[in-house]
């Protein structure tokens, strides 16, 4: 049984931070800041930055964003004990954020599903996709009221978008989405050894990074390896699904940037990104840009 608090989830934020600087800042500083005073809260940010017109978005069913999900660890006279001094044991994990109605109360809601690379470990929540209801709201297993939470819903128009290049369809989420799932399934195997465990190389921020690593690579390999595709952004230098390509590939560069600073991919993010437990690759090829558009935070402390 899953908890979601309605507020939390409704499509008119509680607070809205205006301006590239003011955004970055917060998203930096405040929105982790005095998280024992605010034990208990909940609230929804939303971040626009500089010459975005209007203080809400224009949301409609089937809009969809990327997620970012960060836990900070459980302090307090049960507090978890640090292996590092200085640390504290978080996660992150990347996600599907989606605006859908709400079958109860028939307003727009937005939805929460997480693709979790998690280790095993003894509450009963395994690496795979999963509800927000269900991994942080459940009852008995949920982090709801445990821990902070922070869920960043990215809009990005060049992101969300299916693409149409000549015969080449694609979209980028669905792509992250499907690189997860490969790693996902390498956590519920531990790559056939039955354990998942967390190493300094091997964690979910490492993996979810391996994944939209992979992501990047995939979708230049498919539309440099194509050349209707190629044929069809020369044709069409002003076309609106064009500029929208040219601010994915200026965005993957800058990711690309932050996953590889030296330009040198770890040599298993190179070669086994794709292998699952008993089964050979397919012979498929292998911050500021991020808040260029409307970030939306969802914080439970």
């Amino acid at each position: 049984m899953g908890d979601r608090p309605r507020q939390l989830f409704q499509l008119q934020p509680q607070k809205t931070v205006l301006g590239t600087n003011n955004g970055l800042n917060y998203i930096n500083f405040d929105n982790w800041r005095y998280t024992p005073d605010r034990k208990g809260t909940i609230q929804s940010v939303l971040v626009k930055s500089d010459g975005k017109a209007g203080l809400s978005p224009a949301w409609g069913v089937g809009d969809q964003m990327l997620v970012m999900h960060l836990f900070g660890g459980i302090g307090g006279e049960l507090a978890e004990p640090r292996s590092v001094p200085g640390t504290v044991t978080g996660h992150f994990a990347f996600g599907l954020g989606e605006v859908v109605r709400d079958p109860f109360t028939q307003e727009l809601r937005l939805q929460v599903i997480y693709d979790q690379v998690y280790s095993h470990n003894p509450n009963g929540i395994v690496s795979g996709r999963t509800l927000w209801a269900e991994y942080t709201g459940n009852l008995q297993r949920g982090w709801l009221g445990t821990r902070p939470i922070s869920d960043v819903l990215v809009n990005i128009p060049a992101l969300s978008h299916t693409y149409e290049l000549g015969d080449l369809t694609f979209s980028p989420l669905n792509e992250l989405h499907r690189q997860l799932v490969v790693m996902m399934a390498r956590y519920r195997t531990g790559d056939g050894t039955g354990a998942a465990i967390v190493t300094p190389a091997q964690s979910c921020v490492q993996d979810s990074s391996q994944a939209l690593y992979e992501t990047i690579q995939t979708l230049h390999n498919q539309v440099s390896g194509s050349a209707p595709a190629q044929a069809w952004l020369a044709d069409h230098p002003n076309d609106p699904q064009t500029l929208l390509f040219q601010d994915l590939v200026s965005l993957g560069q800058r990711l690309q940037g932050q996953l590889v600073p030296l330009g040198i991919a770890r040599p298993d993010w190179r070669d086994n990104a794709t292998v699952l437990t008993g089964i050979e690759p397919h012979d498929t090829p292998q911050e500021r840009r991020l808040f260029s558009n409307e970030t939306t935070l969802l914080t439970i402390c």
